[in-house]
């Protein structure tokens, strides 16, 4: 066994680890049924029941580093394009979920897109970039989303909440965090109607109605 494992030909390799994945879990030594088992996946990342086994004892385990780790090397060697998505998206969520890793989460969202616009990554990727305050990224990974839109409501929706994307960024150079944008150009509205309506608030429009007039100071 020990001369084919050494041995140069895959299919020698597989022969010598392939056995089913649920007797080796049984096996008193659960680290070295383990160690089989990612040895079995690492000669064979095509073979499903080894990494499923792999993904069970990990996720049991809530061993959650190891296993995106898995999912992430996997996904990065499979030829067949749904299985790597699935992989890469899989990774992806237990990165934000169970790490709260988001620079993790997001580079698995990137690796999805390589195959293809896909709408879960796109929208997990503008969130994460509005989060950055990066309108410019926002407003391209939003384009492309309209590009896969199905109808033109959708369209529609994804062309408005780009151009507020883009206005938001152009708009001001006091950078603030996206969720406190509206309250605040609500608030921002309110002290402008307020202002309007006092006798006392009168003066050029270059001025900001914000801002107290020299009268008012004096």
């Amino acid at each position: 066994m020990q001369r084919a494992l050494l041995a140069g030909d895959p299919r020698r390799k597989r022969s010598t680890t392939r056995g089913p994945p649920n007797l080796l879990q049984k096996s008193g030594d659960k680290d070295a049924a383990l160690a089989r088992l990612e040895q079995a996946n690492d000669l064979d990342p095509m073979a499903d029941e080894y990494a499923m086994a792999i993904v069970d004892r990990y996720t049991a385990d809530e061993s959650w580093q190891k296993l995106v780790q898995h999912l992430a090397k996997r996904g990065d060697r499979l030829s067949d394009r749904s299985k790597r998505v699935g992989l890469r998206t899989q990774a992806a969520t237990l990165f934000a979920t169970k790490l709260n890793d988001k620079e993790g989460a997001r580079e698995q969202w990137l690796k999805v897109l390589e195959d293809g616009d896909d709408r879960e990554a796109l929208e997990k990727l503008i969130d994460y970039a509005v989060e950055r305050e990066d309108h410019t990224e926002a407003a391209t990974l939003l384009r492309r989303l309209g590009n896969i839109a199905v109808d033109k409501a959708d369209k529609a929706r994804v062309a408005l909440r780009e151009a507020e994307l883009l206005a938001e960024g152009s708009a001001t150079s006091t950078r603030r965090s996206p969720a406190t944008r509206p309250s605040s150009r609500s608030s921002t509205r309110r002290a402008v109607r307020r202002c309007k309506r006092s006798p006392t608030c009168r003066r050029p429009a270059r001025i900001s109605p914000l801002l107290p007039t020299r009268s008012s100071v004096s």
